[in-house]
């Protein structure tokens, strides 16, 4: 009977075990994966602040110069 409750015992330990170090696995790629996801998400609102500053700093340069070039033919005029 011993024999039987100790083996029992040791498969329900094991599965517990087992079931654990799934869960655990499962919740550590769950994390990296939330981690990547947010690095990613981070990086494309970098990438689109810095275009949408670049296409801001070129339209201002195209206004100055279009500018310019109105003050120089009024000038001219």
């Amino acid at each position: 009977m011993k024999k039987i409750i100790l083996a029992t015992a040791l498969l329900l330990s094991t599965g517990i075990l087992s079931a654990n170090a799934q869960t655990k696995e499962k919740s550590i790629l769950a994390t990296a994966d939330a981690k990547e996801k947010s690095i990613l998400a981070t990086a494309d609102a970098k990438e689109k602040s810095i275009l949408a500053t670049a296409d801001i700093k070129e339209k201002s340069i195209l206004a100055t110069a279009d500018l310019k070039e109105k003050s120089i033919l009024a000038t001219a005029d």
